[in-house]
């Protein structure tokens, strides 16, 4: 998806928590980087104002962020392995949203 918007013309940002991976596919595609953790709250908020501050504005979101930490039964997985899992899966969905949101006014 962030090739096909960079191809019409989108300035496509891409996050991801492995830096070297994660520069390698935005030079890729000629996206922008940056290297965030869904489930950290604060790297979104540090996100959204260098994409505020480079194109003064937010048209798309997608929100395409999770992982696999750990594929066992559930008696199996520690509390640990759990809330990252939940951390990363689910709650940074809702994390971003506070600052994304009023960016959507625009």
């Amino acid at each position: 998806m962030s090739k096909e918007l960079q191809d019409q013309g989108a300035k496509v940002w891409i996050t991801g928590r492995n830096e070297e991976r994660l520069m390698e596919t935005a030079a890729k595609i000629g996206a922008q980087g940056f290297v965030a953790d869904t489930a950290d709250g604060e790297a979104w908020d540090r996100l959204m104002k260098e994409v505020m501050a480079d194109s003064g504005r937010l048209d798309i979101l997608v929100n395409n962020a999770g992982e696999g930490v750990n594929i066992a039964p559930t008696g199996e997985l520690s509390d640990e392995v759990i809330e990252r899992s939940i951390a990363s899966n689910l709650t940074g969905a809702f994390t971003i949203w506070p600052t994304v949101q009023p960016m959507t006014q625009l």
